[in-house]
């Protein structure tokens, strides 16, 4: 492989690397500023529910609107996320291959489960970029963990204005 082309997917790896990172980043922060917002009006609301409950109407059904964005953008963000990252799996397999074709010895894949981790990249042997972990523990991604804080706010705000109504119209 000459030196322009690695120097060319080198670089393009890296970028789409650095791009998945910055949007996980970009998810996080987001996420985290309005569960930060969320749990203060939830706060405000359940402290004022007695004196105000057209507020607490009003307040919850803007907070069931912004959570449902909330949930929209983070949809986008995996995809944008996901693309990154596949696009450089992409381009390190075309780099692995170029670089190493008969593979880079002592890195042998030996038990199944390791070949299931780098199932359709056609390598022989362990890549040396770690995408995946090969033995995942029980653990959840960050992709089910912001769509379950979601609909977990969503859900406290829909509960609250249900029941402000009921109480509403049965007093």
């Amino acid at each position: 492989m000459d030196e322009k082309k690695y120097d060319f997917l080198k670089t393009f790896i890296e970028q789409n690397l650095e791009h998945a990172r910055h949007v996980e980043n970009e998810r996080m922060t987001f996420t985290e500023m309005y569960l930060a917002f969320a749990g203060a009006i939830g706060a405000f609301l359940v402290s004022e529910y007695n004196k105000s409950p057209k507020i607490t109407i009003m307040v919850s059904c803007v907070m069931i609107f912004i959570g449902l964005i909330n949930l929209f953008i983070t949809f986008r963000w995996q995809n944008v996320f996901d693309q990154h990252i596949n696009r450089a799996k992409e381009l390190y397999a075309i780099l692995h291959k170029e670089l190493y074709p008969n593979g880079i010895s002592g890195i042998a894949l030996t038990e199944e489960k390791d070949k299931m981790a780098v199932k359709g990249n056609n390598f022989n042997e362990m890549p040396a970029y770690c995408f995946n972990p090969l033995r995942k523990r029980i653990s959840i991604g960050t992709k089910k963990l912001f769509i379950g804080l979601d609909f977990i706010s969503i859900g406290v705000f829909v509960f609250l204005l249900i029941y402000t109504i009921i109480k509403l119209c049965c007093s």
